[in-house]
């Protein structure tokens, strides 16, 4: 994301989105908490 920032490109919304998605997956799973199955809910909530 960064570099594409450096290179004058815009930033992709989704890709941020993607990218903080999958952050918070692996934070999620060292913490042991299954993040499958939440953001699974999460996506029939919205």
């Amino acid at each position: 994301m960064a570099s594409s920032a450096r290179a004058g490109r815009p930033r992709d919304p989704q890709i941020d989105a993607a990218v903080l998605e999958a952050t918070l997956a692996v934070l999620d799973l060292c913490r042991g908490r299954d993040y499958a199955e939440e953001a699974a809910l999460r996506r029939l909530a919205a």
